[in-house]
């Protein structure tokens, strides 16, 4: 059977369809018929890992994930770095010798553009707690939980306007931006460099309602609401 077919002949039976944003509950309900009240909203917790926030920021933007994925839009990023300058370091799966190089190709000569590759999980923490942007610019993404992670560490979030993503940032507290436009991510990678504002509020803010316990308790109540 078809997702679609299963959906809609479950719709009736089954209590509840949890989602992660209310992107994803209004896709339920527009496009399966989903009563709204059926779809409680339960977020994703982010990774409770090791930070030190008296470590000094440096100057540059990272990028954590599959860097040849076409929906993490990494080449749209590279570009931004080119043309404005930003210090960017990619981290994680480079792919295969052809992908890489299809990646250095688009870097080029440019100077302040690091494949840096995978990195243990300490090394991944170091460079959270050390960089100041984390951009995340991506053509669909479900929640985005690196870039909840590097805003536990202090980092200043650039992310895509596109789908649920977002609503995890309270206004004013992330860069959104048109995935599709290299100039509308370079200007915010820009302004998030220079921004020393949005934290440690974001954080606190993430904190409080995204925590592996602050989301256990909606989980939870979702669950009580149909007992």
């Amino acid at each position: 059977f078809s997702q679609n077919y299963m959906l809609r002949q479950l719709r009736q039976d089954v209590k509840l369809f949890f989602a992660r944003t209310q992107y994803e509950a209004d896709y339920l309900h527009r496009g399966y018929g989903i009563e709204s009240e059926k779809i409680p909203i339960v977020p994703l917790s982010f990774r409770e890992t090791p930070c030190d926030p008296t470590v000094k920021k440096e100057p540059f933007c990272m990028f954590a994930g599959t860097m040849t994925q076409p929906r993490k839009n990494v080449p749209a990023l590279i570009k931004a770095a080119r043309k404005y300058g930003f210090q960017l370091k990619l981290v994680g799966n480079k792919g295969n010798a052809a992908s890489e190089a299809k990646l250095r190709s688009l870097i080029g000569d440019a100077t302040n553009i690091e494949i840096v590759g995978f990195v243990s999980d300490e090394e991944l923490q170091s460079l959270y707690d050390r960089a100041k942007v984390f951009a995340l610019p991506s053509l669909n993404e479900g929640v985005g939980l690196v870039a909840l992670e590097a805003a536990m560490h202090g980092c200043n979030i650039v992310i895509t306007n596109l789908g649920g993503p977002k609503e995890y940032y309270e206004p004013g507290t992330a860069e959104l931006v048109n995935p599709y436009d290299v100039d509308d991510i370079g200007q915010a990678v820009m302004r998030a460099m220079n921004d020393n504002t949005s934290q440690p509020r974001l954080r606190e803010q993430l904190g409080n309602k995204y925590s592996e316990a602050a989301c256990i308790n909606r989980l939870i109540a979702a669950y009580k609401s149909i007992l």
